[in-house]
């Protein structure tokens, strides 16, 4: 079967196209990884605000609420009920919405969660280069990457004493909630690279303020 999308004219009014194309605008926002933590923790059936949900994610509010208005307008979640929240400010609860139209199947472990973090990468990057750009430089920054050809064991060596220099920094400031210290977004990675230019990979910006 061979079916052609541009040489026949698609009638929008169409029932079963609509019907068909609602699904599929489900399907892609369900597939975004932010928006299907989401899902999960709304599917858990405890109504939550926007606030909650942002922070469990470790997110903005900001970054949330864009998420949260798009399950919105495609119903995949509803609002539940409402509730005076902190200086009388009235909160949105949300809930999921159960779905049985959408053919869902588990993805690879390792390769849905690799999706989650990127994005939460992402969405730290985006925040950290808006905080810069809106106020002077007033800490220290570090931002790069660049692209090697090494051996698997020394791959392996490098990720584990990454790991525990970034686990031992968490675990010494987890509990500081001096609010005058500063707050910073630490991300990392180790990923495959098909880059062969190894010289022109490095692409590092740092900056210290004189303390």
């Amino acid at each position: 079967m061979y079916i052609s999308l541009t040489k026949k004219k698609i009638n929008k009014s169409n029932v079963v196209y609509n019907k068909l194309n609602k699904k599929s605008k489900k399907k892609k926002t369900r597939q975004h990884p932010i928006r299907s933590r989401i899902l999960n923790i709304l599917g858990e059936g405890v109504p939550r605000s926007q606030q909650e949900i942002a922070k469990i994610l470790t997110m903005s509010n900001a970054a949330v609420h864009y998420h949260v208005k798009t399950l919105l307008a495609t119903k995949l979640i509803k609002l539940h009920s409402k509730r005076d929240g902190p200086n009388s400010i009235v909160e949105k609860l949300y809930i999921a919405i159960p779905e049985s139209d959408i053919n869902t199947k588990p993805e690879d472990e390792v390769y849905s969660n690799l999706e989650y973090i990127i994005s939460w990468i992402k969405e730290r990057h985006r925040e950290g280069k808006s905080i810069l750009q809106s106020n002077d430089f007033y800490m220290p920054i570090l931002a790069g990457s660049y692209s090697l050809s090494v051996p698997e064991k020394e791959i392996v060596r490098f990720k584990r004493k990454m790991e525990k220099t970034a686990k031992e920094f968490f675990e010494k400031y987890k509990d500081n909630n001096n609010n005058s210290d500063p707050k910073v977004s630490i991300s990392f990675s180790i990923l495959p690279s098909n880059e062969n230019n190894v010289k022109e990979s490095l692409n590092v910006i740092e900056y210290e303020p004189a303390l």
